[in-house]
C-alpha cells in the first residue's frame, strides 16, 4: 500500500521467489490468539462493515460499491472481467471476483 512504508521488499521471479519462501516457511503457522492475528481479524471485520454500509447506500448518484453490488452475484465464475478507470479497477479488484487465472483485464494488461 502506498500510504504505509514497506518493511520488506521482495523482487524477483514470482515462481522462484514463492518457492523459496515456502521452503523457508517450513510449515510455520501463526498463533490464532496472537495480538497480530487478532488485529488483522479486527481490521477485516471493520472493512467488511464499511463495505456493507457502502453497498447499502443507494442514494443518487450511486457509489461504486452500491452499483457493483447490483450485479456482482450474477457474474459467472468463468467470466472475463474487463475494467477501465482507476476507481473501477481498484474497487473492482476487491469486489468483482475472478476465479480463473488471466480472467481479469485492467487497463495496461497484456
Amino acid at each position: 500500500h502506498n500510504s504505509v512504508r514497506s518493511h520488506l521488499v521482495l523482487h524477483g521471479d514470482i515462481q522462484a521467489t514463492t518457492q523459496r519462501l515456502i521452503k523457508l516457511w517450513d510449515g510455520t503457522q501463526f498463533d490464532s490468539e496472537s495480538e497480530w492475528w487478532k488485529s488483522i481479524q479486527k481490521k477485516c471485520k471493520s472493512n467488511e462493515e464499511a463495505t456493507e454500509s457502502l453497498c447499502a447506500d443507494l442514494t443518487v448518484p450511486l457509489n461504486y460499491y452500491a452499483a457493483f453490488n447490483q450485479f456482482a452475484h450474477l457474474i459467472p465464475k468463468d467470466a472475463l472481467i474487463v475494467s477501465e478507470g482507476a476507481n473501477t479497477m481498484d474497487i473492482g479488484r476487491a469486489f468483482l471476483k475472478n476465479y480463473l487465472p488471466r480472467h481479469r483485464l485492467d487497463a495496461g494488461s497484456f
